[in-house]
């Protein structure tokens, strides 16, 4: 629920800067399309730049929580990238203004849904180990409750 609610408000957000913009930015459309190219390689590069900080992050914590984090950050990456691009498609005068959003708002939805992925990720490890090693149950379970808690210590943190 707390994801929707942000959607929703982003999305009235920028439904009040259409309003806003809407007279001023017919004219610009045309050096946004010529700019367009150069700045979309930009924003590739930047994104790699914090895709390997992040990596690096996470790896000092736990070996676990890197393949997590970095599975899911694929994930999040072209998640984003299709929304940018719809944006960019369908807004071309909101482009120097989502530019903004682009960074806040993935920073903000990434760690959310990181914690909800390494759940997921170590219920899965959990239960393959459960079903496979009997006499690992109470090992594990310990390890399970330790890799959570740091999920949930990742999460608290980086927000």
């Amino acid at each position: 629920s707390k994801n929707n609610n942000n959607n929703n408000n982003n999305n009235n957000d920028d439904d009040d800067d259409d309003d806003d913009d809407d007279s001023n930015n017919n004219n610009n459309n045309n050096n946004n399309n010529n700019n367009n190219n150069n700045n979309n390689n930009n924003n590739n590069n930047d994104d790699n730049n914090d895709n390997n900080n992040d990596i690096i992050i996470s790896h000092q914590h736990h070996h676990y929580n890197y393949i997590c984090f970095y599975y899911h950050y694929y994930f999040h990456y072209y998640y984003y990238y299709y929304y940018y691009y719809y944006y960019y498609y369908y807004y071309y005068y909101y482009y120097y203004y989502y530019y903004y959003y682009y960074y806040y708002y993935p920073y903000y939805y990434y760690y959310y849904y990181y914690y909800c992925c390494c759940c997921y990720y170590y219920y899965y490890y959990y239960y393959y180990y459960y079903y496979y090693y009997y006499y690992y149950y109470y090992y594990y379970y310990y390890d399970y409750y330790y890799y959570h808690c740091s999920s949930y210590y990742h999460y608290y943190y980086y927000y």
